[in-house]
């Protein structure tokens, strides 16, 4: 996704503002984000079972968690 204004710099400080995210977690994430990553290989899966969730579902559970807190699914 492309913003024409925002730089990851500029994403950083409207994330301090804006979220309770600590600086130096969001800093990071956010200036990896100009890195485009597309990861094919998933041979990983076969040493470390993961669980994935789906993105949809992921989205979901961290809206509710914002509106009712950790752990809490109210979908």
């Amino acid at each position: 996704m492309t913003v024409p204004v925002l730089t990851p710099l500029l994403s950083a400080y409207w994330v301090d503002l804006v979220t309770p995210i600590s600086s130096g977690i969001a800093h990071p994430l956010i200036e990896g984000m100009k890195n485009e990553v597309i990861c094919k290989d998933n041979s990983i899966e076969t040493l470390i079972p993961v669980h994935k969730t789906p993105f949809r579902e992921a989205v979901r559970i961290a809206y509710s968690q914002e509106k009712s807190g950790p752990g809490v699914t109210g979908f």
